[in-house]
Protein backbone atom coordinates (compact mmCIF):
# COMPACT_ATOMS: atom_id res chain seq x y z
CA UNK A 1 0.00 0.00 0.00
CA UNK A 2 2.72 2.33 0.64
CA UNK A 3 3.38 2.68 -3.25
CA UNK A 4 0.16 3.60 -3.77
CA UNK A 5 0.28 5.85 -1.09
CA UNK A 6 3.29 7.76 -2.49
CA UNK A 7 1.04 7.64 -6.16
CA UNK A 8 -2.58 8.72 -5.24
CA UNK A 9 -1.69 10.20 -1.70
CA UNK A 10 -2.88 13.95 -2.59
CA UNK A 11 -5.86 12.71 -4.38
CA UNK A 12 -6.96 10.05 -2.26
CA UNK A 13 -7.33 9.75 1.87
CA UNK A 14 -5.83 6.34 2.68
CA UNK A 15 -7.56 4.65 6.02
CA UNK A 16 -5.73 1.62 7.59
CA UNK A 17 -7.66 -1.01 10.10
CA UNK A 18 -6.15 -3.09 12.03
CA UNK A 19 -8.05 -6.54 12.46
CA UNK A 20 -6.66 -6.77 16.09
CA UNK A 21 -7.68 -3.47 17.15
CA UNK A 22 -11.29 -3.47 18.54
CA UNK A 23 -11.92 -0.09 17.76
CA UNK A 24 -11.81 -0.49 13.89
CA UNK A 25 -14.95 -3.42 14.09
CA UNK A 26 -17.72 -1.56 13.42
CA UNK A 27 -15.98 0.41 10.21
CA UNK A 28 -14.60 -2.71 9.26
CA UNK A 29 -18.00 -4.30 9.73
CA UNK A 30 -19.55 -1.46 7.70
CA UNK A 31 -17.54 -2.07 4.51
CA UNK A 32 -17.12 -5.81 4.88
CA UNK A 33 -13.70 -6.48 5.80
CA UNK A 34 -13.62 -9.31 7.48
CA UNK A 35 -9.94 -10.34 7.36
CA UNK A 36 -6.79 -9.30 6.68
CA UNK A 37 -5.45 -7.91 3.41
CA UNK A 38 -8.28 -6.29 2.03
CA UNK A 39 -8.73 -3.20 0.37
CA UNK A 40 -11.52 -0.90 -0.49
CA UNK A 41 -11.40 2.25 -2.95
CA UNK A 42 -14.51 3.58 -1.41
CA UNK A 43 -16.44 7.15 -3.31
CA UNK A 44 -16.65 10.28 -1.37
CA UNK A 45 -20.35 9.53 -0.99
CA UNK A 46 -18.68 6.23 1.13
CA UNK A 47 -19.48 3.92 -1.75
CA UNK A 48 -17.34 0.66 -2.20
CA UNK A 49 -16.23 0.79 -5.97
CA UNK A 50 -13.80 -1.54 -6.43
CA UNK A 51 -11.85 -4.71 -3.62
CA UNK A 52 -9.19 -6.18 -3.58
CA UNK A 53 -7.73 -8.68 -1.56
CA UNK A 54 -4.59 -10.78 -0.92
CA UNK A 55 -0.98 -9.62 -2.08
CA UNK A 56 -1.50 -6.75 -4.61
CA UNK A 57 0.41 -6.08 -8.14
CA UNK A 58 1.49 -2.74 -7.54
CA UNK A 59 1.45 -1.77 -11.50
CA UNK A 60 -2.03 -3.46 -11.75
CA UNK A 61 -3.69 -1.57 -9.38
CA UNK A 62 -2.17 1.97 -9.90
CA UNK A 63 -3.59 1.36 -13.46
CA UNK A 64 -6.74 0.25 -11.91
CA UNK A 65 -7.01 3.43 -9.71
CA UNK A 66 -6.26 5.93 -12.11
CA UNK A 67 -8.67 5.06 -14.68
CA UNK A 68 -11.47 5.08 -11.59
CA UNK A 69 -10.31 8.32 -10.71
CA UNK A 70 -10.19 9.85 -14.36
CA UNK A 71 -13.83 8.07 -14.95
CA UNK A 72 -15.11 9.54 -11.97
CA UNK A 73 -13.73 12.96 -12.85
CA UNK A 74 -10.70 13.30 -10.05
Amino acid sequence: MNGLHSTFGERLDFINLNVDNPDHNATRANFGLAGRSTYKLISPDGDVIRTWAGPLNLDTVSGEVEQILTELGF
